[in-house]
């Protein structure tokens, strides 16, 4: 069963319990995750003026103390948009290791639309994102290569965007049989 936060002051446990969660999203907490835990929403609303946390945004919070990274900032916006939110677009090609593109702005990609939207990031709303099309990357959500690939043809020139595909393919992220799946599932899209 998974542990409960209990709705008054926080006890050890649950404050261990919401700092290792946090630990493990390079020092980010969504508060929908702490809901999911069960932690009351008085709590959750007190939890960003906390001796552990401090806001970041209206739906996010940072272990105080964590180092502030580029991994912290790129996690921050994926849980502030929530659900099946990742990384994406030249964003999700410097995360793989392509030179010449850049983590800012920030480029996510998610199912959700309307109010799940961030200042954090430009958003791009599609309608469907199959979870075996996104992975975790040094630990925070992004799509796989073969969707990256795709959709580096939508924001960048042809000429472009066809030597940042072959550079995933001279680093062996994308191969014949991976392009293949990702056609037979996304290609009729």
């Amino acid at each position: 069963p998974v542990p409960t936060v209990q709705a008054g002051a926080m006890s050890p446990f649950d404050r261990q319990l919401l700092r290792n969660l946090a630990e493990r999203q390079h020092g980010a907490l969504a508060l929908d995750q702490a809901k999911e835990l069960g932690m009351s929403r008085s709590a959750r609303y007190r939890l960003g003026t906390s001796s552990d946390f401090t806001s970041v945004s209206n739906r996010v919070v940072r272990l105080i103390g964590a180092p502030r990274t580029v991994e912290q900032r790129l996690m921050v916006a994926v849980l502030d948009v929530g659900g099946d939110a990742a990384l994406s677009h030249l964003t999700g090609a410097k995360r793989w290791g392509l030179d010449g593109c850049s983590l800012t702005p920030i480029s996510l990609v998610t199912t959700k639309g309307g109010p799940r939207r961030t200042d954090l990031a430009e958003t791009h709303v599609v309608r469907s994102l199959p979870p075996n099309w996104r992975c975790v990357l040094d630990g925070i959500p992004i799509v796989r290569p073969e969707l990256l690939a795709l959709q580096l043809f939508a924001v960048c020139r042809f000429e472009r965007a066809e030597t940042l595909v072959d550079r995933l393919w001279s680093r062996r992220l994308l191969s014949g049989p991976s392009i293949v799946a990702f056609l037979a599932q996304m290609g009729e899209r």
